[in-house]
């Protein structure tokens, strides 16, 4: 009996998750991905419900831009399998890094990426369709 009390002590419905996100979801940005990040880092359900919605539209500033970019753009060399976390960005908005990171960096990694995304905001900010 303990066993099973056990297994099901750090379970919530995935609905009540759902509402929690729903909540965060109107957080100021930095708060929000941050709160996200570590929503599903809880555990494999939190994960679960919780990523599709902190890769959506990421916020990308200073060196996160490097670990997004390593993350979710695949690798040059062919026997290393694209992310599968690239499909979920929806909103990519490069205008906070546009002044943080070389235009080597920039220019190499993400623009023959930038069709998958529907919405990419260039450097002032402006939405743009890909």
């Amino acid at each position: 009996m303990i066993d099973w009390v056990m297994l099901y002590t750090n379970y919530l419905p995935d609905e009540l998750l759902l509402e929690i996100l729903t909540c965060i979801e109107r957080w100021e940005t930095t708060e929000r991905q941050c709160t996200l990040a570590r929503f599903c880092a809880v555990n494999r359900q939190w994960y679960d419900v919780g990523i599709q919605r902190l890769y959506d539209s990421p916020y990308l500033s200073g060196s996160s831009y490097e670990l997004f970019v390593r993350t979710v753009c695949p690798s040059v060399l062919a026997h290393i399998k694209p992310s599968a976390l690239a499909g979920l960005v929806r909103i990519l908005d490069l205008s906070s890094i546009v002044h943080n990171s070389t235009k080597s960096t920039t220019a190499r990694k993400l623009p023959s990426h930038l069709h998958t995304y529907p919405t990419f905001a260039n450097s002032l900010g402006t939405p743009q369709a890909c």
